[in-house]
C-alpha cells in the first residue's frame, strides 16, 4: 500500500492508468516527453474518475532532478528507442529503491529479424509513414510480394501492430531503435545493479 510507481514513458496513458485501477491505493508519476500523449492520458483518466495518476512532461534522462525513490518502475518500450538505452536504465535504476521493482520491455534481436528485410523493403520503395504508403506495405506484405520467408510475412500479418496504423508505424517506421540479445539485456542489468527475477 501507498507505493509510489513511475511509468517511465507512459505514452498516452494506458499502462498508467490500468496501473492506477490495479493499485488505486498507490501514487503514480506517469512520464513522457509527449504533451499531446500526456494530455490525451490526463483527459482519460479524468473521465475514469482516477485520481492518483499525476501526469508529467519529462526526459528520462532528467529525472534523477525528481529527488525522489520508487518502489515500483515501469518502463516498457522506451528505452531501446534512446540514443544510449544503458543511460536511461542508469538513471531509472538510481531512483529506484533498493527493494524496488523495475519491469523493463525491449525490442528482441531475435525477435525483430525479419523486421529488418521489410524496412530493407520500405527504404527500398522510398515509403513513408503516411497512411496511402502504410496501406501499400500492407498489401505488399499480404500479397507476399516482398522477398522474405512466408513464415515471417506470415507473423506480422497476424500480429496486432499490422491492423493499427500507429502501432505499424511505431513498429517498422521508428526513426530510432536498438535490439537486444539476452546476453545484452543480462550485461545492462549487471551494470545496473539490477538482479533478473
Amino acid at each position: 500500500k501507498n507505493n509510489d510507481i513511475l511509468i517511465a514513458g507512459c505514452g498516452t496513458g494506458r499502462e498508467a492508468i490500468s496501473m492506477a485501477c490495479l493499485h488505486n491505493d498507490c501514487n503514480i508519476l506517469a512520464i513522457d516527453l509527449s504533451f499531446n500523449s500526456l494530455s490525451y492520458g490526463k483527459i482519460k483518466a479524468e473521465q475514469n474518475n482516477i485520481n492518483n495518476i499525476q501526469f508529467l512532461q519529462a526526459d528520462i534522462l532528467n529525472l534523477d532532478k525528481l529527488d525522489k525513490k520508487f518502489d515500483i518502475i515501469s518502463s516498457c518500450g522506451v528505452l531501446h528507442h534512446m540514443e544510449n538505452p544503458e543511460k536511461g536504465l542508469k538513471v531509472l535504476a538510481s531512483i529506484l529503491k533498493n527493494d524496488g521493482y523495475i519491469k523493463l520491455a525491449f525490442y528482441s534481436a531475435y525477435a525483430r529479424e525479419g523486421l529488418s528485410k521489410i524496412k530493407d523493403y520500405i527504404k527500398q520503395k522510398g515509403l513513408t509513414n503516411e497512411i496511402g504508403d502504410l496501406r501499400k506495405l500492407r498489401k505488399a506484405i499480404k500479397q507476399k510480394s516482398i522477398e522474405i520467408d512466408n513464415k515471417s510475412l506470415e507473423e506480422i500479418e497476424k500480429s496486432l501492430d499490422f491492423y493499427s496504423s500507429n502501432e505499424l508505424r511505431d513498429l517498422l517506421f521508428h526513426p530510432s531503435e536498438i535490439n537486444f540479445n539476452l546476453i545484452e539485456i543480462d550485461r545492462l542489468l549487471k551494470n545496473n545493479n539490477l538482479e533478473f527475477i
